[in-house]
């Protein structure tokens, strides 16, 4: 099958994921580790550790309170409005932050069910 979505320039500057097919209920949409993953006191360090290229694509990601407020976008920033729990045995606290899947609805009720396995974000309609 085709890919069932694309990036799509969405409204005011933001960017979503939309349809380009009919989707099964239950087919996986998506598989992507994260970009990152740290808690709040871990995360400058992760992002340090990031060569420059990730560390761009990081910064593409929303920050809505530097946008609000028209100031430089953080990595606090962008964590807070895109991190989803990302947990391992020794990390029980760690979230991540995820590429593609930051592009999905993220409203209260969502079209699509998300699950964390085995270091992968998981997307199913």
């Amino acid at each position: 099958k085709c890919y069932a979505f694309r990036r799509v320039d969405a409204y005011e500057g933001g960017i979503g994921a939309f349809a380009t097919r009919d989707i099964d209920k239950g087919e996986l949409l998506l598989r992507e580790p994260p970009i990152v993953t740290a808690t709040l006191d871990t995360l400058e360090a992760a992002v340090a550790g990031l060569d420059e290229a990730r560390r761009k694509k990081l910064f593409s990601l929303c920050d809505w309170r530097a946008e609000r407020d028209g100031t430089e976008k953080t990595a606090l920033g962008v964590f807070q409005a895109n991190g989803y729990p990302a947990p391992t045995k020794l990390h029980p606290e760690n979230a991540g932050l995820f590429l593609e899947f930051s592009r999905f609805n993220h409203a209260c009720k969502p079209n699509v069910h998300h699950a964390w396995r085995a270091g992968e974000k998981l997307v199913f309609a």
